[in-house]
C-alpha cells in the first residue's frame, strides 16, 4: 500500500509510539460526575501512544469489577475525553485505538453476553451468529470501543487445550463460515475486528501456546482457511499467535506475516501483537537479547502494533523502513475509523433485542447426545424434580472465559430455568460436589434430595469461571496468561489445559450413586470441551450437552428438557471414547479398519452428531457439474414428532484423485426448519476449491478427480476435471 502522508511527517519517536499499545484500565479516575482521564492517560497521549487496550474491560485480569468498571454511557464519556485530548495534545492530533475483547459479547460491565463461539457453532447457523455479533458490535461501539480482538479463527483439534471454547470447532469449512459471519457482524457498526491467532495450529500435548508442527498441505487446507475467510470478509486486523510453527515464533516469522499473510492472501490491514507476545521473543524463545531487539525483530517480521504494555518499541530510537510501513497501515485504519479527525455525532444503533437473539442462538446450540429410552422430552406433569450437581445453581459456570463480571440476578441457572418452566412443581436443589472438589456431607445431602424426587437432572461438567471476588484494578493478577485467577471450579479457558477428559473431582462418583437409586435421570453437561464419559454414556436415560450457553442458558436447557425447544444442535468437536485416541477429529486420513488393542478406533460421539425429538428424512439426491462447481440438490422431509430444525451436512468422500484426501470431509451444510409433515428442497453449491487439493507450494492442484457426495443416507458419484 502507498505510504500514508502523515507517516512521513512523524519523528522516529512518534512513529514508534504509534506502533505501541498499553493497558488502559488505569488511565482514568472515577468522580461523582463520571470518569475523567487522569495524568497517566494524558502522559501516554502526549507521547503519541497508538492504542489503549482494555479501557472498558472488566474481569479478574484487570481487577475491574462491576462497580468499579464503566457503564456503557460512562465508557463513551471517557473515550470522548481521550479523543478530544488527543486532538489537542497528541502529535498531529492522532487519537489512539480503544481496543476491547468480544469473544461472545463485549467484555465490559452490563454488556449482553451470548453462548461462547464453540457452543454457538453447534447451531450450524452462521447467519444467526452474524446477527448476534452485529449487536455486539453496536454495543462495543456505543461504549466507546473502535477495535475488538475477535473473532477467534483457530481450530480446536485437541480437546485437552483449554481454549477450545473460543473457537468454532475442529472443521475448517464450518469454522470458516463462522469466522466470516463473525467478521461481518463485528464490523457492522464501523469498528475494526481482529482475527486471531495467526497461525495457531494444534499445540503439542494440548498445552496453550506450545509449538505446532504443520505440513504444507495441512497448513493451507486446514489452518489457513479460516483466516482466508476472514480476509475475504474484509477483516481490518489480524493477530499472530503466541506459539511457534515448526520452530518459528509467529511474531518473528517473515514467512507467516509477510510472504503468506500479505503477499499470498493479500491482507492490507493492521497486525496487532498478542498481549506481551513480543517480549516472549526474549524469553522463552531466546531469539534476541533484550526488549529493544524484540520490538525491532517483530516489526521487521510484520507486526504493526506491539501490545506489550511495557512497549518494546519505546526501548530504541533506531529508524528503518518497516517502521514507517507499519505506521502507514496504522494511520490508514485510524483514518477509516475517524481517529484523525474531530469527533462526529454518535451513530444510533439499530433497534435489536440482542438478549432475544442470544437466547435463540443458545436454544439452537444445545446438543442431545443420547436419549435411548425416549425419556426426553420430560412430562410437564411431574410433581417433584431434583436438580443436582456442581453446575445446578452456578452462575459463572454457564458463561465461559473472556466473561466480564455480571449482575448475577440477570443469569438464569439450570435450577432456576426448571422452576420457570415448571412453576407448579417442587424443585429440589443440591450441589453434591464441586467440579473439582467434594465432601461427604454434600454428597449425602444430594442423595437425600434425589430420593425425594420423581426424577433427577444431574448438572455436571466443567467451568471456565475465574475468581471474581475482591477485584482491585491497582492489583490485577494477569490471570488471562495463567491460572492465577482461576475460580475453584475452573477446568477450561485460557491457561487451563488438561491431560485427561474425564469429569473431574467426585462428579463421576456422584453420578453413579444417583443412578444407582433407580430414578429416571437426565445428565446435563456444561463446559468448554468434550468429555470422556465412560460408562455414564450408557447409564443415563439421556444426556444433553449445553457447552457454555450464556446468561439464559438455564432457561434454554429447561425449555429443551420439557419439550418447549426441540433440540437441533450438532457437535462441532469429536468426543473421543478415550484420551488415548487423541488427536481425533473429522477429516482425518485414518485408514479404514484401523483399531487399538484395547478399544475401537471410533469416537464416542462423532463430529456432526446430534439427536432430535423429531424424525427427518433426506431424499432425492442429485448433482450436476456447472462450470467449475458441483450443484447438489436434495429434499428434507419431516416424518414424525414436533416441528423442528434439521441440520444436513454435505460430505465429500474420495474415490480417485491426485493426492490423499480425508475419508470424509464437510463441503456444505443446510439448516432446514420444518413444520409437521412439511418438506423442503435444498441446493448446495460445491465450488472447485472444495474438491481440489493444495500442493506443497500452497497452490491448488489440477487433475481429474472423482468423489462421492453423501447427504443423509444417500450417496452419488461425481467426476470432474
Amino acid at each position: 500500500m502507498p505510504p500514508h502522508p502523515l507517516a512521513e511527517t512523524l519523528t522516529v519517536e512518534q512513529v514508534r509510539a504509534q506502533l505501541c499499545g498499553v493497558n488502559g484500565w488505569m488511565i482514568y479516575d472515577r468522580t461523582p460526575d463520571g470518569p475523567i482521564l487522569n495524568e497517566e492517560g494524558k502522559r501516554w497521549i502526549k507521547l503519541g501512544i497508538g492504542a489503549f487496550y482494555g479501557v472498558l474491560r472488566a474481569d479478574p485480569w484487570t481487577g475491574v469489577s462491576l462497580t468499579t468498571g464503566l457503564r456503557p454511557d460512562e465508557g463513551q464519556q471517557l473515550v470522548n475525553q481521550i479523543h478530544d485530548y488527543a486532538r489537542e495534545h497528541a502529535p498531529h492530533g492522532i487519537a489512539p485505538f480503544v481496543i476491547s475483547e468480544a469473544a461472545h459479547g463485549h467484555m465490559a460491565p452490563f454488556a449482553t453476553l451470548g453462548p461462547t463461539q464453540l457452543t454457538a457453532s453447534q447451531s450450524w447457523n452462521p447467519d444467526l451468529w452474524e446477527r448476534f455479533q452485529t449487536g455486539v458490535s453496536w454495543e462495543a461501539k456505543s461504549a466507546g470501543a473502535n477495535v475488538v480482538f475477535a473473532p477467534t479463527a483457530d481450530l480446536a483439534r485437541d480437546p485437552r487445550w483449554g481454549r477450545c471454547d473460543e473457537t468454532a470447532g475442529e472443521d475448517p469449512f464450518l469454522v470458516s463460515a463462522f469466522v466470516k459471519a463473525g467478521v461481518r457482524g463485528l464490523q457492522a457498526s464501523g469498528i475494526a475486528a481482529v482475527a486471531k491467532h495467526f497461525i495457531h495450529g494444534t499445540p503439542r500435548a494440548g498445552l496453550n501456546s506450545h509449538t505446532a508442527s504443520l505440513g504444507p498441505r495441512e497448513f493451507h487446507e486446514v489452518y489457513l482457511r479460516p483466516f482466508r475467510a476472514a480476509i475475504e470478509a474484509g477483516v481490518h486486523g489480524v493477530m499472530p499467535g503466541y506459539n511457534a510453527v515448526d520452530g518459528e515464533p509467529c511474531h518473528a516469522s517473515l514467512y507467516l506475516l509477510r510472504t503468506l499473510l500479505r503477499e499470498s492472501l493479500g491482507f492490507k490491514g493492521v497486525t496487532f501483537s498478542d498481549v506481551y507476545a513480543v517480549h516472549m521473543l526474549t524469553d522463552p524463545y531466546f531469539l534476541v537479547p533484550d526488549a529493544a531487539a524484540a520490538g525491532n525483530l517483530a516489526v521487521e517480521s510484520g507486526v504493526d502494533v506491539d501490545m506489550s504494555n511495557n512497549p518494546t518499541l519505546l526501548h530504541s530510537t533506531e529508524d528503518f523502513p518497516a517502521l514507517r510501513e507499519a505506521a502507514s497501515r496504522v494511520l490508514a485504519l485510524k483514518e477509516q475509523l475517524g481517529l484523525l479527525a474531530d469527533r462526529g455525532p454518535q451513530p444510533t444503533s439499530p433497534a435489536v433485542n440482542l438478549k432475544e437473539v442470544a437466547h435463540e442462538l443458545t436454544r439452537q446450540s444445545l446438543v442431545l447426545l443420547t436419549n435411548p429410552g425416549q425419556l426426553l422430552p420430560l412430562s410437564r406433569e411431574v410433581r417433584s424434580i431434583a436438580v443436582i450437581g456442581p453446575n445446578a445453581d452456578s452462575v459463572y459456570n454457564l458463561l465461559g472465559d473472556y466473561t466480564p463480571p455480571v449482575d448475577e440476578a440477570s443469569v438464569v441457572t439450570i435450577s432456576q430455568g426448571v422452576r420457570q418452566c415448571l412453576p407448579g412443581a417442587e424443585v429440589l436443589v443440591a450441589k453434591g460436589c464441586g467440579v473439582k472438589t467434594g465432601i461427604d456431607e454434600e454428597m449425602e445431602r444430594a442423595l437425600s434430595v434425589a430420593r425425594k424426587a420423581d426424577l433427577v437432572v444431574l448438572a455436571l461438567g466443567g467451568s471456565a469461571a475465574r475468581n471474581f471476588e475482591a477485584l482491585d484494578p491497582r492489583h490485577p493478577d494477569h490471570g488471562a496468561l495463567s491460572m492465577d485467577s482461576a475460580g475453584p471450579d475452573m477446568d477450561c479457558g485460557e491457561g487451563a489445559d488438561r491431560c485427561t477428559l474425564a469429569l473431574l473431582g467426585r462428579q463421576t462418583e456422584l453420578a453413579e450413586r444417583i443412578l444407582s437409586l433407580g430414578k429416571p435421570t437426565v445428565i446435563v453437561l456444561t463446559g468448554g470441551r468434550p468429555f470422556v464419559l465412560g460408562g455414564l454414556a450408557e447409564s443415563a436415560a439421556a444426556i444433553l450437552w449445553a457447552g457454555h450457553p450464556g446468561p439464559t442458558g438455564g432457561l434454554a436447557i429447561a425449555e429443551t428438557l420439557f419439550g418447549q425447544n426441540n433440540p437441533s444442535g450438532r457437535l462441532t468437536m469429536t468426543w473421543p471414547a478415550s484420551e488415548g485416541q487423541l488427536p481425533m477429529f473429522a477429516g482425518s486420513h485414518s485408514l479404514r479398519g484401523s483399531r487399538y488393542v484395547e478399544c475401537p478406533a471410533q469416537p464416542a460421539f462423532e463430529f456432526g452428531h446430534g439427536l432430535s425429538y423429531s424424525s427427518f428424512r433426506v431424499e432425492g439426491l442429485s448433482s450436476e457439474v456447472v462450470g467449475n462447481a458441483v450443484r447438489v440438490r436434495f429434499t428434507v422431509r419431516h416424518e414424525g414428532g414436533p416441528a423442528g430444525s434439521h441440520v444436513v451436512p454435505v460430505w465429500l468422500l474420495p474415490v480417485l484423485g491426485p493426492a490423499l484426501r480425508p475419508l470424509r470431509s464437510l463441503k456444505g451444510f443446510a439448516r432446514v426448519e420444518l413444520g409437521v409433515g412439511e418438506s423442503r428442497s435444498v441446493e448446495v453449491v460445491i465450488p472447485e476449491s472444495e474438491w481440489r487439493v493444495y500442493g506443497p507450494d500452497g497452490r491448488l492442484v489440477a487433475g481429474r478427480t472423482e468423489f462421492e457426495i453423501e447427504v443423509g443416507s444417500e450417496r452419488m458419484r461425481v467426476a470432474v476435471g
